[in-house]
């Protein structure tokens, strides 16, 4: 089957590849902005306009033509190459051109639709990825990506039978009530066979799209970076999709014929016409006048995105968190240390209450793990837990760290203008325990550096009602319920990165609120979440997420 491929392609490879890197060069320049510009449009502004409609109907529609136009032209040199025959990309357009209108004209324009259904498995690895990468950044449960999954392939397997049709209209020049008999009839007893080679051959196929994969990322990973290096990786991309595209293509083709050959019958030959070649001047023009306008919006569209809007894009700051926990003991005075000399604009520390109602910087409801002293806090009193060495499982070299009280980190912070994200450790036993935390901060007047997080809204409130001008934070693993965001008595979402995509960033900023992610030590993710404008990475790894939010600086300054 590959070695039939490459036959197919070898005659006119020279004529295919030009005009597919062409096609998808136009695609990319005149479809690719006016989608990006809608989307971000649509999310920010929330706006469902007649206009707006009109728009992406019309976009959806041109998309639609592109697609089958495309189809067609490779069809027709495809086919020429079948026959030993040479085609100029000029003829090519002269015969899709022809042809499209022959569709048109007659009741062949349902094939369009059932075509564009079979885009997804004749493209079923590029199509996947595709998928996966724009969900991943959207509130869409695994469910209900299955259930729609699903639904398409119980609908689109048996009408596989149908995907020859095109080549029916296009090569034999049938109606499309008979193309779409004729194409039933040819995989009649193949169409297990069909689906098991398409699916191979896309197997085979995913390599190369990983060269895209990594392209892709790359590009949006260090944008703006370079105007060399982002053009090189988008010429890359279609180049690889332009190869991908011309397989995938070939592969139906060589299908096509050896059931053909195998039903005994006979092969025709698309010819040029005398009415095709009158339209000569209409592929020209077209081509000329798309160049034109593509160029243009291109260029509107690469001087919107990197204008001086994103000078002040990076928003994002770094927390330490429980001070630098990745080079001293968790917590303690010496990790909050070490998170100044890193430079950290955040400190995030743990209290608790103990059983004499004091509040110490400590993350786990039991003693034993950091300390030996196998007790929860809330049972212990002050005095018993004061000198208890919380170094030593760090490394010997902390030996005799002792758990700070919470006064004296925010002192601690106020002399040294570290802010500080205070998280409430509660067992529902303390008492006053809110008013406590508030009283503290108040004390050093350092309301306006910190923020309380807590992983119910009750304590929030409390916090709210005690000093309304202490930010909060809701503390969650992921958001499970929209409506926590619009909640009156806090300021930020708190979430554990791993629940983290691109449309609940967006949601969150709509609302008028902040979102903290946690807790973030990888450096593609690092730069993932700055890119989408996170508020503020909590991480063990404060000098690399420093390293990583100034480089962003440095590009977009240098841009």
């Amino acid at each position: 089957m590959i070695e039939k491929c490459k036959s197919l392609i070898k005659y006119n490879l020279k004529n295919l590849l030009i005009y597919e890197f062409i096609y998808l060069l136009f695609m990319s320049l005149v479809l690719v902005p006016p989608i990006i510009f809608l989307y971000v449009y649509i999310n920010r502004n929330n706006e469902y306009s007649i206009p707006i409609l009109f728009i992406i109907a019309l976009l959806i529609s041109f998309s639609i033509l592109l697609l089958i136009f495309n189809k067609i032209n490779l069809i027709t040199i495809l086919d020429k190459s079948k026959h030993k025959e040479k085609i100029s990309i000029s003829e090519m357009l002269d015969i899709s051109i022809y042809k499209m209108s022959k569709i048109f004209t007659s009741d062949n324009y349902k094939l369009l639709f059932l075509y564009v259904m079979f885009i997804p498995l004749l493209y079923l690895t590029f199509a996947g990825y595709s998928v996966i990468d724009f969900l991943k950044y959207q509130s869409i449960s695994i469910k209900w990506i299955s259930i729609i999954i699903g639904i398409y392939l119980i609908i689109m397997i048996p009408l596989l039978r149908y995907v020859y049709s095109l080549h029916y209209v296009v090569i034999d020049e049938k109606k499309l009530k008979n193309a779409r008999k004729f194409s039933a009839r040819l995989v009649e007893n193949n169409l297990e066979k069909d689906i098991g080679t398409i699916i191979v051959f896309q197997a085979l196929m995913l390599p190369l799209l990983l060269v895209i994969i990594c392209g892709y990322n790359e590009l949006i990973m260090n944008r703006p970076s370079n105007y060399i290096i982002n053009g090189l990786v988008w010429l890359i991309d279609v180049i690889v999709i332009t190869i991908y595209v011309i397989c995938s293509n070939s592969l139906i083709s060589v299908l096509f014929y050896d059931h053909k050959k195998d039903n005994q019958e006979k092969c025709l030959q698309i010819k040029i016409s005398s009415n095709a070649k009158q339209n000569r001047l209409v592929p020209k023009t077209v081509v000329f006048v798309s160049i034109v306008f593509s160029a243009l919006l291109c260029y509107n569209y690469v001087y919107q995105s990197f204008t001086a809007d994103n000078k002040g894009a990076i928003r994002t700051e770094i927390t330490a968190h429980r001070g630098d926990d990745f080079n001293y003991p968790e917590n303690t005075m010496a990790a909050f240390k070490g998170a100044k000399e890193a430079n950290a604009e955040w400190i995030e520390l743990d209290v608790r209450q103990t059983k004499d109602q004091k509040l110490v910087v400590y993350h786990d409801g039991n003693l034993n793990r950091l300390t030996g002293f196998n007790k929860d806090v809330i049972n212990t009193t002050y005095d018993e837990i004061k000198d208890l060495d919380c170094g030593s499982f760090f490394d010997k070299r902390f030996a005799g760290e002792k758990i700070p009280l919470f006064e004296e980190a925010v002192k601690f912070a106020k002399e040294n203008g570290i802010k500080l994200n205070v998280e409430l450790k509660t067992t529902f036993r303390e008492i006053d325990f809110e008013k406590q935390v508030v009283s503290i901060i108040d004390k050093y007047g350092y309301a306006d550096s910190c923020v309380v997080e807590a992983p119910t809204y009750k304590q929030l409130r409390k916090v709210k009602r005690l000093n309304p001008n202490i930010k909060t934070a809701l503390l969650v693993s992921e958001v499970t319920n929209e409506d926590i965001i619009y909640l009156d008595d806090i300021d930020a979402i708190s979430v554990d990165v791993l629940k983290v995509n691109g449309y609940l960033i967006d949601k969150v900023h709509k609302a008028g609120k902040e979102i903290y992610v946690w807790t973030l030590n990888d450096e593609k993710l690092m730069n993932e979440m700055i890119a989408l404008s996170v508020d503020n990475i909590i991480t063990d790894n404060v000098r690399l997420a420093n390293k990583l939010v100034e480089e962003w600086k440095d590009k977009l300054n240098n841009f």
